[in-house]
């Protein structure tokens, strides 16, 4: 099975280790809607809040473009909230592989608007 697969499986289930081992040590992850590099814990800490907030969460209409070592990938996130919300979150991620064909980075970009649902009322 393909990393980034494994990785989206990862999260659907909430399993933080399984995630974490799609990813070389020093990987890291950047957002658009902050530009700040984060290590793939401090993102397991948010994407364990996404899951452990939902009571279904998947991510749906997953595309990728493969270019040598680099993966353009397009998905959407829906989930059911806890708080009875829905949350659909369209996003796409440029992703380069390791030589090992782990995850070293991941660029995501999403609207920051669409995550809206999960704040706090």
């Amino acid at each position: 099975m393909d990393v980034i697969a494994r990785m989206y499986d990862a999260v659907e289930r909430g399993d933080m280790p399984a995630l974490g081992a799609c990813f070389i040590p020093d990987a890291r992850i950047w957002h658009n809607v902050d530009e700040v590099e984060k290590t793939v814990d401090t993102a397991a800490i948010a994407l364990t809040h996404l899951c452990q907030s939902s009571t279904r969460l998947s991510y749906e209409d997953r595309r990728a473009v493969e270019a040598g070592n680099i993966r353009f990938v397009q998905h959407v996130i829906t989930a059911s909230l806890k708080s009875g919300d829905e949350l659909r979150l369209p996003g796409m991620m440029r992703i380069e592989l390791a030589d090992d064909g782990r995850i070293a980075r991941i660029e995501e970009y999403y609207d920051s608007r669409d995550t809206d649902p999960l704040m706090p009322r």
